[in-house]
């Protein structure tokens, strides 16, 4: 996820890396080694943690301040674990 600040599309193939995918490809590499709720987890993760280099920058760019950067990314991070928890233990509770 760290390489995700440069930008979020960069996830998906740090990810192929990190599996070192082969003949089995991304989505075999992931359907062994994650369910689909810790997979769903990730993705709201992904979607809501730091914001990319770009939105850092254009954050600096408008208000001038690096607090509002500093906020924004403890805001965000926060935010997508605790939403990403919630909603692993949630749907743990209704798988089991």
């Amino acid at each position: 996820m760290i390489f995700g600040i440069i930008a979020k599309e960069v996830v998906v193939g740090t990810l192929g890396v990190i599996y070192n995918i082969g003949e089995i490809g991304l989505e075999g590499a992931i359907l062994q080694h994650w369910n689909s709720i810790s997979a769903y987890s990730f993705m709201i993760m992904t979607l809501i943690y730091i914001p990319c280099i770009a939105v850092i920058g254009a954050i600096k760019r408008e208000t001038n301040s690096w607090g509002w950067i500093f906020f924004s990314i403890v805001y965000s991070l926060a935010l997508g674990w605790i939403i990403s928890v919630l909603f692993y233990q949630i749907a743990n509770l209704f798988v089991c």
